[in-house]
């Protein structure tokens, strides 16, 4: 809706307008061009332009609560953090705790034949080897096992300590400026005003 003001309250009728200023589709670049001269043929004082945008189609999110996301991330990391969040990054936490948890039991049933071949061998310096090398396997497993498991606290960290995202409404961003422009048929300035939303 476009509304044009004069100094004394004085309404005027935006006839000549072109360009996108009813039921303007969403995208950029979008113009509304005023040719002034033709609707206010003695301008006195000052004018004000009101323009204003009301969304014909109201979109809404889902809102997910603490305890959802909590539920979700219980199953897969990253999961419940991605919707409060409203960042989907979140999800490579789930990638990482399932391959920590998938190498650590591989290193753990490793150090277990390991170390059952140490059981079962009568040469000194191979029960060592076997020994050294099911310790090491285990190590690791736990290493991996860790891994895994903080990728579940730090997600709930962040599903707790993090602020809600989906709860909250968007934001209506409008940026608007100002700037002069020559009419390249007739030579005249012309103020052109540029909203963003």
């Amino acid at each position: 809706m476009v509304g044009v003001h004069m100094e004394a309250d004085q309404k005027i009728d935006p006839g000549s307008l072109t360009g996108g200023f009813k039921n303007v589709v969403p995208g950029q670049n979008k113009k509304i061009i005023w040719d002034g001269k033709n609707d206010v043929t003695d301008p006195v004082g000052n004018m004000s332009i009101r323009i204003e945008a009301i969304p014909l189609v109201t979109l809404t999110r889902p809102t997910t609560s603490r305890g959802k996301a909590i539920v979700l991330s219980t199953f897969f990391p990253g999961w419940g953090s991605a919707k409060t969040t409203l960042r989907n990054g979140n999800f490579v936490k789930g990638a990482v705790a399932y391959c920590a948890l998938g190498a650590g039991a591989y290193f753990y049933s490793q150090s277990q034949n390991t170390y059952d071949k140490y059981l079962k061998s009568f040469d000194i310096q191979q029960r060592k080897d076997y020994f050294d090398d099911a310790e090491s396997q285990y190590n690791i497993a736990q290493y991996c096992f860790i891994a895994g498991i903080s990728m579940w606290v730090i997600d709930y960290a962040t599903i707790l300590l993090a602020k809600n995202r989906s709860a909250t409404s968007g934001n209506l961003k409008k940026s608007i400026s100002f700037y002069q422009v020559v009419d390249p048929v007739i030579g005249e300035p012309l103020l052109a005003v540029k909203i963003s939303f």
